[in-house]
This record gives structure tokens, C-alpha cells and sequence, in this order.
């Protein structure tokens, strides 16, 4: 069969299948589920007219009022069958409509609570799909008229039948210029396909075409089959560019740095963290051995090339990293990770470790003493209360140290979130310092200052816990007889709060460190009136949890003034 004829049947079968599918749809399945939406339509239509009517009297009025409202033809029945409205039905004409009780509609929906039914109205004389409701023993029924139920269906058959002549009709000017059209350009495609496929052309200039009939004969099937080729080799070669493509992104990414070496220790690639920890120069194409200076380096890298894994530990100025040696085949893998933060850590917790027992350790070393001294059963009474006191202030200290502890872990573990409310300075400041514990035959004033703006927007208790541990070191600090002062200005869309007290101040030099957990300005002062060393610390976090900041000021031997930020009443952190 030439390649015309097959186009012919090609294009015939083209219009023919859709045609035929289309039709049968519209014949069968569109009106089937044309009447099974309309039946759903009217028994909601049904229910709606039912709630409409209520506890109403049914009446032609009534019944001509919901018509005109749904667009249906509404009928109200009564217990015993009488219509006694229809809107299809004049009034004068009620008392000849036959009774309808024996409906099939009505029936099923007295039986079921819906019914339904598609016959030739007696009444209207022509077709109707009807919906019926029970209502307390009557009956509402609407109905819609046949024809228009089915209207889609013959709108669609008749736009089959203008479609199958306008395709017949196209087909014949389709068919004479077949060769000239289709014929050539599909030898010029399978031609030029078919060279692409062998050689491994350029295909910048071409569209590769579906791979669908490869198994045809002829032309057609020469045709697809080229194209599947070329589809098949273009698939794999843009799979593999995405896959490279991907790897080398996941590469980059990586935080630790690598870098590839080839078996006589040239750097083949690296990723943008090994450049950054070791080499920021161009590093492709350099011997991987100029790139480290570090003698245990070197040896790793030696190792490594001989076929051996290695390590080594280097510092580059503040940074500190690992770099780590591994064989593959031909190919040389190092790897750096950076242990700067690691390593900085490691130092924060040894240090918070022996600061935390040293804390404890004093205490608890008091506590063990005065014990063993209350073993002794002649000791006079007065000095067994003393004792009893002295372990009494170790543990009041210790249960303040664990309880500073935990706040801090809370607040830094990101567990605690503050609950901004508006919050009077003055009333706090003065809440805050009843709760500072105070010694005995020491007496220090405060003396609150507040400016035109004296509220805050702040976490009630974060604000409380601020100026207690600030009063609190205040008072520690002050001398017996003298003042310590809380004052608050504005400071733009913030609130500017300072508490200073005319202790001994704290020297330039050491502020920057007044905020590290137990750092002290006088560590046997603080430790004798019972501080923990962490209240400064705790300070500092709560400020930094509601966007503040936090300092100190103040001439050493004047005293010192410790000022926190926190937002206005209007801006929340």
C-alpha cells in the first residue's frame, strides 16, 4: 500500500474513531447522565421548595409563587392525594386534575422520602422528568420538562454531525497536495534523522519526533524509528548532564572541603569549602603538596598516595580544621573539616565544667566541714546553731547557683520565648527590689527615676528576673548607707532602662567580660555575700531574647551604671 493510501485511511480512521466515540457518547452515556443530574438537580430543587413551604397551607398561589422562583413546574399535594396547587395549572382548572396519589413519584417518596418519574403529563400533555418530597404526609413535587433535560445531548449530536461534514469536506482538499505536503518533508526528516543517528551530528537544528509506531513499515515506520534513535541518545545525554549537573551542586554545597588528586598528587577538583579552609587561590592543576605547609599534612598526603589513610590537625591563624586523606582507585580524596567552632566549644564547656564545680565545690566543702564538726556531741549549743546556720547559707547558695543554672540552659536552649505585655518600669524596679535578699545591718535606698515614658513592652517575669539581678549585684556592691538609682528615657521606638549603684565600678578593661557566666569583678566579695556569678550572664539573654541590648557604664571608684533596651509599648520583639 503506498503512502498515500495509507494517509487516506490514516486521516479517515483520524476523524472517523472520534466521530463514532462522540456519538455513541452522545446517544447513550450524555443523556443517561444527563437525566441522573437532573434527578439529583430536582431532588435538591425538591428539599429547598419543601423548606420554602414549611408549615404553609398548600396553594395554588403559593405553589404558582415558588414555581416562578425555582424555574420548574411545582405541584402541592395533599395528604389525600388532591393537587391543590400547580403552577402549571390555571386555578379555575384545579378541580379537573385527577388525583395523584397514585403517582409513580409520589408513591416512592411517601415510601422513601424521594421519587421520581419521567412520563407525559396528563395534565400538560407533554413529557416531564418529575421529583417528589414528602412533607408531613403531603407532598411537593417539582418537575422539569423533558426536552430541555436532554437539550445538551442534541446540541452535541448536532456538532458531531457539522464536525463530520466539515471533516469529510477537508479531506478532500487534504488529499490531492498529499505527496507534495507530506510526502517529501517526511523522506527529507527520515534522511536527515537517519544521518543524525549514525554520525552523532548537531541536533541544534532539528526537532526529534514523537517515538511512537516504531514498529510501522515503509516510510512511516523508517521514520519513527530514526526518531526514537535520536530520541533514545539525546534522553541519555541530557539524563546524564542533569546527574553531573546535580552532583557537582551537591559537591559545592558541601560544608566540609574536598578536593580530588589525581595518582601523581595533582588537584583535579575542589568545592568552594576547600578553597575557603585551604587554599582561597586557584587550586586546579597544582600539586596538592604547595597548597599545606603543616609537616604532618605533607606526611598524610604521602601516605595517602601510597594507598594508606591519613589524618592530620592544622591551624590556619583562628581556625582550626581536619584533614583527612583517602585513596580511591586512582584518585586521591582529601577532605577538610573545619573544627574551629567544635574546638571553641570543647573550651566553652571545659571551662564551664570547672567553673560549675568550683561553684559548687566551696559550698559543699562548708557543708561537709560544719557536719563533721556537728558530730561532736560536747559541742555547745550556740555554736551547733551557728554551724547549723553556716550549712543552711551553703545550701541557700547552692539551690541559687543550680536555679541560675537552669534558667540560663532554658533561656539559651531556645525552650523559652518571651510574652510581651506592657509593664510599668517604676512598679516593676520596686517589686524587684523587695525581692533582693538583703544582709543584716546594711541598709542601701533606692531611688527610682522615670521619665515621660515609663512602660515597656516585656515578658513580665523576664523584666522582674532582669532588675532583681541587677539590684541585687547593686545592693552587693553599694555601701551601707548609700543609694542605688533606676532610671528609663525613651530611646527612639525603645526604653532605655539604667540601675547604678556607688560600689567600686567595673574597670574598662574587664567589661566586655561582665556578661560571661561566673566572671566576677571580685570574685571573693561576691562569693562571701552569696553570688552565683551568673546573674550578668542571665541578664544578657533575656535582654538579647527580647531584641535589646545590654552594657555597662560608669568612671571605676564611681560606681557602676548597667543599661538594658527593651521595645516601647507599640513594638513588640
Amino acid at each position: 500500500m503506498s503512502l498515500r493510501l495509507r494517509l487516506l485511511a490514516i486521516l479517515l480512521a483520524a476523524g472517523a474513531v472520534p466521530i463514532g466515540l462522540a456519538s455513541w457518547y452522545a446517544s447513550g452515556p450524555l443523556p443517561r447522565d444527563l437525566e441522573r443530574r437532573a434527578r439529583s438537580d430536582l431532588e435538591r430543587e425538591a428539599r429547598l421548595t419543601r423548606a420554602a413551604v414549611g408549615e404553609r397551607p398548600f396553594t395554588d398561589a403559593l405553589a404558582d409563587s415558588l414555581g416562578r422562583a425555582a424555574g420548574l413546574r411545582v405541584t402541592l399535594i395533599a395528604r389525600d392525594g388532591t393537587v391543590r396547587g400547580d403552577s402549571y395549572v390555571p386555578t379555575d382548572r384545579l378541580p379537573s386534575v385527577e388525583n395523584h396519589r397514585n403517582r409513580p413519584e409520589v408513591r416512592e417518596a411517601l415510601r422513601t422520602g424521594f421519587g421520581t418519574a419521567t412520563r407525559v403529563s396528563r395534565t400538560v400533555d407533554f413529557s416531564l422528568l418529575y421529583g417528589a418530597v414528602p412533607a408531613d404526609g403531603r407532598v411537593v413535587r417539582v418537575a422539569v420538562p423533558h426536552s430541555e433535560v436532554l437539550a445538551p445531548a442534541d446540541h452535541v449530536r448536532r456538532a458531531i454531525l457539522a464536525a463530520a461534514i466539515a471533516w469529510l469536506l477537508l479531506l478532500a482538499f487534504l488529499l490531492l497536495p498529499a505527496e507534495r505536503w507530506v510526502v517529501r518533508p517526511l523522506r527529507g526528516v527520515r534522511t536527515a534523522l537517519e544521518g543524525l543517528a549514525r554520525e552523532g551530528g548537531s541536533v541544534e537544528a532539528i526537532e526529534a519526533p514523537a517515538r511512537s509506531r516504531s514498529d510501522a513499515a515503509g516510510e512511516t515506520g523508517r521514520l519513527h524509528r530514526a526518531a526514537a534513535a535520536v530520541a533514545d541518545r539525546l534522553e541519555r545525554a541530557e539524563a546524564r548532564r542533569r546527574q553531573e549537573e546535580e552532583l557537582l551542586w551537591v559537591f559545592d554545597q558541601m560544608e566540609d572541603g574536598v578536593a580530588v588528586l589525581d595518582v601523581a598528587g595533582t588537584v583535579v577538583r575542589t568545592n568552594r569549602s576547600f578553597d575557603r579552609l585551604a587554599a582561597p587561590q586557584e587550586t586546579e592543576g597544582r600539586p596538592a603538596r604547595s597548597l599545606f605547609r603543616d609537616p604532618a599534612v605533607l606526611d598524610a598526603l604521602d601516605r595517602g598516595l601510597e594507598g594508606h589513610e591519613a589524618e592530620a590537625e592544622i591551624a590556619r591563624g583562628s581556625r582550626t580544621a581536619l584533614v583527612s586523606v583517602r585513596p580511591h582507585g586512582e584518585r586521591v580524596l582529601v577532605l577538610v573539616r573545619d573544627l574551629t567552632r567544635l574546638r571553641r566549644l570543647e573550651g566553652v564547656r571545659r571551662d564551664f565544667v570547672a567553673n560549675a564545680s568550683h561553684e559548687l565545690k566551696t559550698p559543699l566543702t562548708s557543708i561537709l566541714g560544719f557536719a563533721e564538726t556537728l558530730e561532736d556531741a560536747d559541742l555547745p549549743a550556740e555554736r551547733r546553731e551557728e554551724f547549723l546556720a553556716r550549712i543552711r547559707d551553703n545550701a541557700v547558695r547552692m539551690r541559687r547557683l543550680v536555679d541560675d543554672l537552669l534558667d540560663l540552659s532554658r533561656i539559651e536552649s531556645g525552650a523559652w520565648r518571651p510574652r510581651p505585655e506592657t509593664i510599668r518600669v517604676g512598679a516593676a524596679a520596686r517589686q524587684a527590689w523587695e525581692q533582693v535578699p538583703r544582709r543584716e545591718g546594711k541598709h542601701v535606698a533606692l531611688d527610682v527615676a522615670v521619665s515621660e515614658a515609663p512602660e515597656v513592652s516585656a515578658d513580665r517575669g523576664a523584666l522582674e528576673q532582669i532588675l532583681r539581678n541587677l539590684l541585687d549585684n547593686a545592693f552587693r556592691y553599694s555601701p551601707a548607707g548609700g543609694t542605688v538609682r533606676v532610671e528609663s528615657r525613651p530611646s527612639g521606638d525603645r526604653v532605655r532602662v539604667v540601675v547604678t549603684d556607688e560600689g567600686p565600678g567595673i574597670p574598662v578593661s574587664q567589661r566586655q567580660r561582665a556578661f560571661e557566666r561566673f566572671w566576677r569583678v571580685d570574685p571573693g566579695r561576691s562569693r562571701a555575700e552569696g553570688g552565683t556569678g551568673l546573674g550578668l550572664s542571665i541578664v544578657r539573654h533575656l535582654v538579647a531574647a527580647h531584641d535589646g541590648s545590654v552594657g555597662i557604664e560608669g568612671e571605676p571608684g564611681e560606681g557602676a551604671a548597667v543599661w538594658f533596651t527593651l521595645p516601647a509599648p507599640g513594638r513588640t520583639s
